[in-house]
């Protein structure tokens, strides 16, 4: 004990160096097992089990490379895949740059030969830049996906006639997804691509609006023949020497005025199959200059510049805004003073030169208020005349769908904007850049980015259907940076966005029905979205519009009791009760990314990866080792986690981190330990390990505390009425030793 007393008296002094030296001397037995790491058959195995979490956490994509089934398949070429390579590149002694080059030409032309893709009687042109390098496999990807087409269009046929195909479902473009690889060798002049690959880029399926932006399909593409030559370019050209990305993105530009017309055919959609466009979600091509093509780069510098609109606009569609709102009068005249005071609309010269930046003739904003207290009422009728718009007063239960198909029916604009009453305008050309894309005839929905009022950080960038249901990508996320190939700063088509700001053409609102009042709270959005696109009108998430959002002020959030996330779920259920081929599905969500996190990274299956898995219980203890001082420990989080349907369970989120000071760190394991307060029972849980770099960063002096990180997770109903007093267990695998660190914080079954 004295010991103890010695080491918080010297840190309390800030006597580092004394302290270190006492902390040496108290755990003596933990530095003589230090010195006997060499040589040590556990101690060796606690270290390649480290190494080995580490590199999954530092390199997600290596950790998804030697995870994934298709791509350790892909890794093995076969006999005669490793015979052509060979030859390619046989001579080692006389490897110059010019080699390489002729290297490039000769893969191209054997690529080239090779292809021969057909599709029943069509036939496809194989087209890669000298800026990529085609995978290993890529061509039995090609025609795996082609055969489960083939497989589609005979469903309704005879098996025995399914030779000739339908044009409709024969793709006009087949491409993939893209790493990117550096080339072996001394001086990089080695034509073979290395073992070493990084910044995969998971695509969406085809995304019109995306493709206007950047030739987002990549650098390896396969077209079909005849709407090749039909667009005017002969393959024969293209046989044996590749384009450049320009001239791709300038062909595949050509090729795509031949497109179909967009409509939904659910089992081509599940397919991977929009438009005449398939995408095949596996790595077909690796890119071996740059992270990011050219053309993408070139997007994002001009993208600002691309976005503004000319002066005049006076041909952009009328607008109809609908707001509902109720008692709070407050928070509607932020709303709609920033929009009179900032918003751009159908700007335009008149005959005497005078510029008008509003042109309010094409304006009209109805506000629905289902039921506020008489006094709010007045208010509200007072900001109806002073702003000028129409204020509907209908008493009702809440019910945001029939609220705003009320909107709807007075609705006079051929654009409709649904607008929550806690947004607030913060740039002036926003409406514009909604309205360009509202006016296109296949294009449904727009959704504008939000953000947390008065910050930088994302709240609403497009919604991804994901596993557990309609969820919000890079959400807190600050929108300073960009985000997987600019998700966050380019216009991308998604399934759905959000209804907080969502605009739509007021004849496809009619085709639909408009909302859904069966969906009286949630999800009415995202099955205006799902109908949109069944109607063969996909979404565009504008984020070139951006609006600051104080979310739910009106009504409350849906997790804020038990009642309200119970009527959640149930409207969770009813939307896929009503598209039932969108659950879990997302064609514009690249299935090899993760589905339980905020961030764009590789899908793995890994407990220490998806957090679907769970803390399991180890055992029990009949007691616990004495507090030391020797571990530096803090618990960041304790939180409940509701249930994505009702026959799931509510679970307790953990996280922390530990470390046990002076002491290669690679010999620990961490266990938590949950002690019953009132029954004095001892559990012990396993604890999954994290890369904290800001620990790493904060303690730069420990050693080997990369992997200071745990997270727990647990079924609520385990902990029962209990409350549990928790800790964290770190145990030696050299010497077997425990070293035991109260968090000073209680756990119950509500976090």
């Amino acid at each position: 004990m004295a010991g103890m007393n010695s080491i918080k008296k010297f840190i309390k002094d800030g006597r580092e160096a004394a302290a270190k030296a006492v902390i040496k001397i108290f755990h003596s037995d933990l530095a003589s097992g230090e010195s006997k790491n060499a040589g040590n058959p556990f101690f060796e195995t606690c270290v390649q089990e480290h190494e080995k979490e580490l590199g999954d956490w530092t390199d997600p994509y290596g950790y998804w490379l030697r995870s994934d089934p298709w791509e350790k398949m892909a890794a093995q070429p076969d006999e005669d895949e490793a015979k052509r390579t060979s030859e390619l590149c046989d001579d080692e002694a006389k490897r110059t740059s010019e080699l390489c080059d002729d290297e490039a030409r000769k893969t191209y032309r054997s690529c080239n030969d090779e292809a021969k893709i057909s599709f029943g009687e069509y036939e496809y042109v194989y087209l890669c830049t000298e800026k990529a390098y085609p995978s290993h496999k890529w061509k039995i990807a090609v025609k795996e996906a082609l055969d489960a087409l083939s497989e589609l269009s005979c469903e309704d046929k005879d098996k025995s006639d399914c030779s000739g195909q339908y044009p409709e479902v024969a793709p006009v473009i087949i491409y993939g997804d893209e790493d990117e690889a550096e080339r072996d060798g001394a001086n990089g002049l080695n034509c073979r691509l290395s073992s070493s690959r990084r910044n995969p880029f998971f695509k969406p399926d085809f995304s019109p609006e995306l493709f206007e932006q950047f030739n987002y399909l990549g650098e390896l593409v396969l077209i079909r023949k005849d709407i090749f030559e039909k667009a005017g370019f002969d393959p024969e050209k293209y046989a044996s020497d590749a384009p450049d990305p320009d001239e791709l993105y300038r062909i595949l530009q050509a090729v795509s005025a031949y497109l179909p017309k967009a409509s939904f055919d659910e089992r081509a959609v599940l397919s991977h199959l929009y438009k005449g466009v398939l995408h095949v979600p596996h790595i077909l091509s690796h890119r071996i200059e740059g992270k990011v093509s050219e053309l993408y780069e070139r997007c994002l510098e001009t993208s600002e510049e691309n976005s503004q609109l000319s002066e005049s606009s006076s041909q952009l569609s009328s607008v109809s805004v609908i707001i509902p709102s109720k008692d709070h009068p407050e928070v509607l005249k932020t709303c709609i003073s920033s929009f009179f005071s900032k918003t751009v609309y159908a700007r335009k010269v008149s005959s005497e030169g005078d510029f008008t930046v509003l042109d309010r003739e094409k304006i009209e904003i109805i506000v629905v208020d289902n039921g506020s207290a008489p006094d709010k009422k007045k208010e509200y009728e007072a900001l109806s005349t002073e702003y000028g718009f129409d204020y509907i007063y209908d008493p009702q239960p809440f019910n945001y769908s029939h609220m705003n198909n009320i909107g709807i029916e007075k609705a006079s604009g051929e654009l409709v904007l649904l607008l929550n009453d806690d947004t607030e305008i913060i740039r002036g050309d926003w409406l514009e850049k909604m309205a360009m894309y509202a006016m296109r005839p296949e294009v449904g929905a727009v959704g504008a980015k939000l953000l947390y009022a008065e910050t930088d950080k994302i709240q609403h960038a497009g919604v991804t259907n994901l596993a557990v249901g309609p969820s919000h990508k890079l959400l807190a996320l600050s929108d300073s940076e960009d985000y997987y190939f600019g998700r966050n700063k380019l216009d991308y088509n998604m399934l759905a966005v959000t209804g907080a700001c969502l605009m739509v053409s007021r004849s496809k609102l009619s085709e639909v029905s408009g909302l859904n009042e069966d969906l009286k709270v949630a999800y009415n959005d995202m099955d205006l979205c799902f109908k949109l696109f069944e109607k063969g009108y996909r979404s565009v998430q504008c984020n070139g519009a951006v609006l600051y959002h104080y979310e739910s002020l009106t009504r409350g959030l849906d997790e804020g009791s038990e009642e309200k996330y119970k009527r959640l779920l149930e409207e969770k259920e009813k939307l896929y009760g009503y598209h039932a081929w969108a659950k879990g599905f997302d064609p514009f969500y690249n299935p090899n990314l993760i589905d339980n996190s905020a961030d764009y990274l590789p899908a793995t299956k890994d407990c220490t990866r998806n957090t679907d898995s769970f803390s399991g219980l180890l055992g029990k203890l009949d007691f616990l080792p004495k507090e030391t001082f020797m571990v530096r420990t803090r618990l960041d989080r304790v939180q409940k986690q509701l249930r994505n349907t009702e026959k799931d369970k509510d679970f307790i989120w953990l996280d922390g981190w530990a470390f046990v000071r002076g002491c290669d760190n690679r010999r620990f394991g961490k266990t938590l330990i949950l002690k019953d307060a009132q029954t004095g029972e001892i559990r012990q849980y396993e604890l999954f390990s994290t890369y904290r770099k800001d620990i790493l960063a904060a303690f730069s002096g420990e050693n080997h505390i990369e992997l200071a990180g745990f997270y727990f997770r647990l079924p609520a109903e385990e902990l029962g009425q209990s409350e549990w007093n928790a800790g964290i267990l770190l145990t030696d695998c050299v010497t077997g030793k425990k070293l035991y660190k109260d968090f000073k914080r209680a756990v119950t079954a509500n976090g």
